[in-house]
């Protein structure tokens, strides 16, 4: 047998062997055939040099292999990947683990990674970042290096914010930031905040905050909102603002609406009304209505509204229309446009119907023109087998330009 072989087949003679009938490595020769000759007792074999280098330590095996890997296979594959990876270079490990998990199923490589990391954490975390660098698949490259760096977080919160900004790729880098803030701010959200403060890196910051938004909003919603006030950077301040509505509105949309009455005036502002509606008109549409009915400033009146037209729209087009058409002027023409938009979008010829009927001509017009575009942009055939077979000549002329 080569020394590759007898390595990936190594940890004992037995469990070599066992080794190989899981994993379907090849071992065709005879291990009993194998002459291994013995180094001095004085000097370190190839594999201590190795595992040195690597940072990785061996697992002293204290009970039989062949037994413990019958009662527990996942523990075994776990132990013959890792004499795998203290034995051969880092430089190799991509072509290595292509071929340990070539026979493995989507479940069984999944846990065998969560195993992994959860090993490399505690031994060894130059070793883990290079093994995360060694999986191609992004997504699975992004799950270790979470594991990783989460369980790097249980014992040393210094250690798991630089296991984070060690990551030169910028996706791994900000997608594992905010893994990490989204656990530890649900418990120590103070911590997050020093190490949100302490990032010079704009781009960085961002998912930080939003995973410290994440778990301090299910924490202490009011202690969040009282850090975020403080918060001098309008553009941070905003972000953060509309991201802990938008928690408030998962479980109670009622109070994230009442709660952006008292944003600053902002882009946020604007985008967590809008949301907190949705969230409410889900679930008690008359209500919500009825509570944007009373807004005293007009530019949330209207976005209110206008928010509430478009919801109410998808369900039921032609109430909004009757509701609608009570507004004043220049709200009912706003509602008319998010309803001509959304009921387009499924009942193109329903909404040329119904503005037909509409007695202002300027606004009539406008709407036809508005769905006739809409509707020839998104299914430019579907429209002109429609408009060829028009038997309203007035109509067919009007829309043909």
């Amino acid at each position: 047998m080569s020394g590759e072989q007898n390595v990936w087949c190594g940890i004992g003679t037995g469990f070599g062997l066992l080794v190989c009938l899981l994993l379907g490595a090849s071992c065709s020769e005879k291990v009993a055939d194998v002459d291994v000759p013995q180094a001095p007792q004085d000097a370190p074999n190839s594999s201590e040099v190795v595992e040195a280098a690597n940072g990785l330590s061996s697992k002293e095996i204290v009970s039989d292999p062949i037994e413990e890997s019958i009662v527990d296979p996942r523990g075994a594959r776990l132990l013959a990947l890792e004499s795998k990876l203290q034995s051969t270079l880092p430089r190799t490990w991509k072509g290595e683990l292509d071929r340990f998990f070539r026979n493995l199923s989507a479940k069984d490589r999944r846990d065998l990674l969560n195993d992994l990391a959860v090993s490399l954490a505690s031994q060894s975390a130059a070793s883990a970042r290079t093994l995360v660098l060694a999986l191609t698949d992004t997504a699975e490259r992004q799950t270790f290096a979470t594991k990783v760096g989460l369980q790097i977080l249980e014992k040393d919160t210094v250690a798991a914010r630089e296991w984070v900004e060690g990551f030169e790729d910028t996706v791994l880098r900000h997608g594992t930031a905010g893994s990490l803030a989204r656990s530890w701010s649900r418990r120590d959200a103070k911590g997050v905040v020093d190490w949100f403060e302490s990032i010079s890196d704009e781009k960085l910051q961002e998912p930080v905050l939003d995973g410290l938004i994440w778990g301090w909003a299910q924490a202490d919603r009011t202690e969040a909102y009282e850090w975020v006030q403080k918060l001098e950077n309008r553009t941070v301040q905003d972000a953060a603002l509309l991201k802990l509505t938008k928690m408030v509105a998962l479980k109670d949309p009622e109070s994230a609406a009442a709660w952006v009455l008292a944003f600053p005036e902002s882009a946020a502002r604007m985008d967590g009304l809008r949301f907190a509606l949705h969230r409410w008109s889900g679930k008690a549409l008359t209500d919500a209505m009825q509570w944007v009915s009373e807004l005293e400033d007009p530019s949330l009146f209207r976005e209110g509204t206008l928010t509430i037209a478009r919801i109410w729209t998808m369900e039921e087009p032609r109430a909004v229309t009757k509701w609608a058409g009570d507004l004043p002027e220049t709200m009912r023409d706003d509602a008319f446009k998010v309803v001509a938009d959304e009921w387009g979008k499924t009942e193109p010829e329903a909404v040329i119907g119904w503005a037909k009927g509409l007695e202002d001509e300027a606004l009539k017009n406008g709407l036809l023109r508005r769905v006739a575009f809409a509707w020839k942009q998104r299914d430019g055939d579907g429209f002109t087998a429609w408009r060829e077979n028009l038997n309203d000549p007035a109509l067919k002329a009007f829309l043909g330009d």
